[in-house]
């Protein structure tokens, strides 16, 4: 049953309730299918923005992975940034240690290194190493019991801060143990009770740093701590249980004396962790490259790089006809086709007649790369230059008095000449190419790339005293050309798959507006026919009443 309200020109409101069915008109249907014909633009806009999510997240999926191989040579590429050293692998060093009698080198130190310390082999011999001072008291049989002494002493380290801690009569052992250990954060002396039988408990005191001396002294009131036996009645130790002492290394036959187990002001960025001593016993410490680091970082890009792989060929697929796969998304993308290319030509490129190959890393028959194990092992021992060459970002000079700290990574591969001059002392006045001055600036012996110029960020070190034409290469390796073509794609604010992705969500965003309108007139367009259908089915039982009404009174007429 259908209600409808129909409304006199008088304003007399009359409703009527009838069948919808009454005309036999399949209004529903017809209303509904007028709808659909409205909503047909707002159906093709939804699939639209459908199709733009799907392409948007296999753009994500590709933007992160160009990321993620982006990332892997990131390590590779040889970077001088400062804030780059921590994270460049061929920055990386290890200490590689032998001990002369063959004995195990960790017996007796370690060896940390910093980023882009200096190569080279050092002796070393442990004379003695630091010890911390120990000292105790005499026994007393109850260490819970009051021992009835009274007084104030000052406790601390030599050079250190002090601290005077109050004894009262009414403290134990116990106490006295917990009231040194209260100061202990200042004076750097920890206090413990060791007990060595029923009836005999010991207070200790340790000194928490190596080399520092315990000093004490009464203040006031008794003296307790040599009622404790700590101190005799001299002034010295009572019991000395480690005496203190300073470590003794010789370091290339230089002895040098600390009050530390752990030296790092010896050489620069060297770090020695003393565990025991070893006179007369020579121990290598080789500072090198640390291979491992650079082996990890090269199969690391491997292994992005076929992750990256594994993308292209599923978004390659094509079904039984010969169509593309329905997970293809990207199948023939430009943004697919052209990473492809730039990383395939990459990856076959040489530097310095060295190339992936030569490393035992090759392409299989479906283009992911593989690698030889013993390969790859052999020529990190062996040719760990050659892996620098073909990988690493590099600046070489023809001459020995200049050297290169920073260079930029956009020179692209470069060579040019750098005329220097000296005034009449042999210092620097200038540098030049081709004649302009203006490309650098000299302070001391230190040259650097004006800002703006292509050599902005780079800082070179002159140490000669004459005038030179020195030969500068730059050679950018693999790494740093993937590093930089990635950047173009992958870069989460200015590359072109952001840019692109972006574009998709404005689009999306005007579709979804368009559909809500088309949606909205949609409904009004259905209130409409309705409204047209309701007032047609009761026009036509209204003309049924009347004519039946008429039928009637024909019939009755007749009748008479």
């Amino acid at each position: 049953m259908v209600t409808t309200t129909i409304t006199a020109a008088d304003g007399t409101v009359t409703n009527y309730t009838y069948s919808a069915s009454a005309s036999s008109i399949d209004s529903a249907t017809l209303i509904e299918a007028a709808v659909n014909a409205r909503m047909q633009a707002a159906y093709t806009l939804n699939n639209k923005v459908e199709s733009n999510e799907a392409l948007m997240e296999s753009y994500t999926e590709l933007q992160n992975l160009l990321s993620d191989l982006q990332d892997s040579v990131d390590t590779l590429r040889n970077s001088q940034a400062s804030s780059d050293q921590d994270s460049n692998a061929f920055k990386s060093r290890a200490a590689y240690l032998t001990v002369e009698n063959g004995a195990a080198a960790g017996t007796y130190l370690d060896v940390t290194v910093d980023a882009g310390t200096e190569t080279s082999t050092y002796d070393i011999q442990i004379q003695q190493i630091a010890t911390a001072h120990k000292v105790s008291g005499d026994s007393v049989a109850d260490a819970s019991a009051e021992l009835g002494y009274d007084g104030t002493f000052t406790l601390g380290l030599e050079g250190g801060d002090s601290a005077e801690i109050a004894i009262t009569s009414d403290m134990s052992l116990q106490e006295i143990r917990d009231a040194i250990n209260a100061y202990a954060d200042s004076t750097n002396i920890k206090a413990s009770i060791v007990k060595v039988s029923e009836t005999e408990n010991v207070l200790i005191l340790t000194a928490q740093g190596t080399g520092k001396e315990i000093v004490t002294s009464s203040t006031s009131g008794n003296d307790v701590l040599n009622s404790l036996g700590i101190t005799d009645g001299s002034g010295g130790f009572g019991n000395v249980l480690t005496e203190v002492q300073d470590a003794i290394v010789v370091v290339d036959g230089l002895a040098v004396t600390r009050d530390s187990n752990e030296i790092d002001d010896v050489i620069d960025g060297v770090t020695f962790h003393l565990y025991a001593p070893n006179p007369g016993t020579n121990i290598s410490v080789e500072i090198s490259e640390n291979v491992s680091d650079i082996k990890t970082a090269i199969t690391d890009f491997i292994d992005a790089y076929n992750a990256y792989r594994a993308f292209v060929i599923e978004n390659q697929a094509v079904d039984t006809n010969g169509l593309a796969s329905e997970d293809a998304v990207l199948f023939g993308n430009s943004y697919l086709r052209s990473t492809s290319l730039d990383i395939s030509s990459i990856i076959s490129d040489s530097h310095s007649g060295i190339s992936l190959r030569d490393l035992g890393v090759d392409l299989d028959k479906n283009n992911y790369l593989i690698y030889d194990e013993d390969e790859l092992n052999g020529y990190l021992l062996s040719n760990l230059d050659d892996i620098k060459d073909l990988f690493a970002a590099q600046l070489t000079t023809s001459s020995n008095d200049l050297g290169a700290l920073y260079y930029p990574d956009s020179l692209g591969d470069a060579d040019f000449t750098l005329d220097i001059e000296v005034d009449a002392d042999g210092k620097l006045t200038s540098a030049s190419i081709g004649g302009d001055s203006s490309l650098f600036t000299v302070s001391g012996g230190s040259i650097k790339g004006a800002v703006g110029s292509i050599y902005e960020g780079m800082t070179l070190v002159y140490t000669g005293t004459t005038n030179q034409s020195i030969n500068v290469s730059y050679s950018e390796g693999i790494a740093q050309q993937f590093y930089s073509m990635l950047e173009t794609y992958a870069d989460e604010e200015n590359g072109s798959l952001a840019s692109t992705i972006l574009d998709l969500e404005d689009q999306n965003k005007e579709y979804k507006s368009d559909i809500t309108a088309i949606t909205e007139r949609a409904q009004i367009y259905r209130a409409t026919l309705e409204a047209k259908y309701a007032a047609m089915e009761l026009a036509y039982r209204k003309a049924e009443i009347l004519k039946q009404q008429l039928e009637a009174y024909a019939n009755a007429n007749n009748d008479d």
